[in-house]
């Protein structure tokens, strides 16, 4: 597993049985801990409270290729989470 890739994993439902597999963003990779970020399409349908937990990509495609480039010029610990 590398940092700043897309997999499939899956992910249970809140509250009740079952779940699905679904994309997500690995931010971060350490002995114990393995950090990724659920992607959705569906951004404007959420609440209020599942968007505070989001990261909106509006260009998701160039943010793809540059975290892609980035890794590629061995360039990928200083990719981090920002609170703007």
């Amino acid at each position: 597993m590398q940092e700043n890739d897309i997999y499939t994993v899956y992910v249970g439902y809140a509250g009740n049985q079952g779940g699905k597999r679904r994309p997500v963003w690995l931010s971060s990779v350490n002995q114990s801990t393995i950090s990724v970020f659920r992607i959705t399409t569906k951004y404007q349908s959420k609440s209020v409270n599942i968007k505070k937990r989001l990261i909106l990509l509006h260009d998701w495609q160039i943010f793809y290729w540059v975290s892609f480039l980035l890794k590629k010029c061995g360039i990928t610990k200083n990719m981090k989470k920002t609170n703007t």
